[in-house]
């Protein structure tokens, strides 16, 4: 298939910038494989969809507060963002800078009104630099300016600057250990009172870890979408969760995927016929045509044209079917993206 089979015209009035007032208070679209019929409901309403015996696999994964604001040293400094992507060693990290243009080896950029200064040691092949935080300054103090000065990474397409309120809701209810530079984004509208209705219902529930990576927003630029590279990312599935799995599947009782993190990792972990536990890494690009092997519905966001997330959304839920979902939800003014409305695919 080719990049443009994936293309549609989405009104820019539907890229949500903020979320919805409630957690759950979403529109929901719920999609039937087998019959092609496409529901209207609203978030909270999500636990009618879930039986007894049901399996809700999640990506616990929390997202890290790096985003910052930076300057040039000089007085008329270009006015930088800076992503701090991971740390390397000491006062090292690899960070993205936007525009990378305006800085180069040896620049020296301020951080909070010049409490911090760092370096650019390297600028990589891959776009991204290398920076040192520089003395005079200890360790410790280091981070805990990070920490105070840090604003949530929420996504580029939103041209707000982040707000004291993503500091929650571009955050899961269940989120645990700092690992991503972004949300798993369908997530983000389940509240625990929601959680404990569908485990009411007699569903478990259990978690696995995958650190979502800038890469997840990079844009598809070759035509035929089999010439794309895609990124890495990192996994943990615990011994507990894969066994769960793997019970659910010998069973023929039904897993449920939140979100498509957890749907590249239970594919990227299933070997010889059940799903490993452990740490992985995966850059796997899932499209149509695609035999999953784990999940048995999903629930997901709204995703923007061209996106490897549509293709994976349209590789599980039927390229026609998705395609016209997608066209039902423009019409029926559904919000698109990180912080918009949901689908739920049966």
């Amino acid at each position: 298939m080719r990049v443009s089979d994936f293309d549609f015209k989405l009104p820019p009035k539907l890229l949500a910038e903020y979320p919805a007032e409630k957690r759950d208070a979403s529109k929901l679209m719920v999609v039937n494989r087998k019959t092609g019929k496409i529901e209207h409901r609203f978030f909270y309403d999500i636990h009618e969809y879930f039986d007894k015996d049901d399996l809700l696999i999640r990506n616990n994964t929390k997202v890290k507060p790096v985003r910052y604001l930076a300057r040039k040293e000089h007085l008329k400094g270009a006015q930088l963002e800076v992503l701090l992507i991971k740390y390397l060693s000491g006062s090292l990290y690899e960070a993205y800078i936007d525009p990378l243009k305006k800085v180069k080896e040896g620049s020296i950029i301020l951080f909070g009104e010049g409490f911090l200064r760092a370096e650019i040691v390297k600028i990589t092949d891959q776009r991204y630099v290398h920076l040192r935080f520089v003395a005079p300054i200890a360790i410790t103090e280091q981070e805990a300016l990070l920490r105070l000065l840090g604003k949530m990474p929420i996504p580029r397409y939103i041209k707000r600057k982040p707000e004291a309120l993503d500091q929650e809701r571009y955050q899961t209810v269940f989120a645990k250990e700092e690992s991503a530079l972004a949300a798993p984004t369908s997530a983000l509208h389940f509240t625990q009172k929601l959680f404990d209705k569908i485990e009411n219902k007699g569903t478990q529930i259990y978690d696995l870890s995958l650190e979502i990576g800038l890469g997840t927003f990079n844009p598809v630029y070759a035509e035929n979408i089999m010439d794309h590279q895609m990124h890495h990312e990192t996994f943990t599935i615990p011994q507990a969760t894969a066994s769960c799995i793997n019970k659910h599947k010998r069973a023929n009782k039904r897993v449920i995927a939140l979100g498509t993190t957890s749907i590249r990792a239970t594919e990227s972990a299933y070997k010889n016929g059940c799903v490993q536990s452990g740490i992985f890494s995966t850059n796997i690009f899932i499209y149509p045509p695609y035999e999953f092997k784990v999940a048995d519905a999903l629930i997901t966001n709204f995703h923007t044209p061209r996106s490897t997330l549509l293709m994976l959304v349209s590789a599980f839920g039927g390229y026609d079917l998705i395609m016209k979902a997608y066209q039902k939800a423009i019409e029926n003014n559904y919000r698109f993206y990180s912080y918009g409305d949901a689908m739920m695919i049966v």
